[in-house]
């Protein structure tokens, strides 16, 4: 379902910049989503399913993602978890292509 649900959303062009509104998630349904197998994670009030680049970006670089599955990761964004570099401009657009909705209280 979940696949169906990207898919859909993919095909139809639902985002935020072309005036179509972007599914809701609460935090209890970002949290069932808390593997590496099935990740996703809020930064900065938007919904991303990283479970596509988990697994490169664990090859590519010197650390892991599924801490933040299921979970607010804005400062783990900012910060390369921590590491006080920011992400990259590639990263940023690379990221939009994740997003799946927005978070709300």
């Amino acid at each position: 379902m979940k696949h169906f649900f990207r898919l859909a959303i993919v095909l139809l062009g639902c985002s935020s910049m072309n005036g179509f509104a972007l599914p809701k998630f609460t935090q209890k349904d970002l949290a069932l989503h808390d593997k590496p197998t099935d990740c996703w994670m809020a930064i900065e009030g938007s919904v991303y399913n990283v479970t596509p680049v988990i697994n490169d970006h664990l090859r590519s670089y010197e650390y892991a993602l599924d801490p933040w599955c299921g979970k607010e990761a804005t400062q783990a964004w900012k910060t390369k978890s921590d590491r006080k570099k920011p992400h990259s401009r590639k990263a940023n657009l690379m990221l939009k292509n994740l997003l799946i909705g927005t978070l709300v209280p």
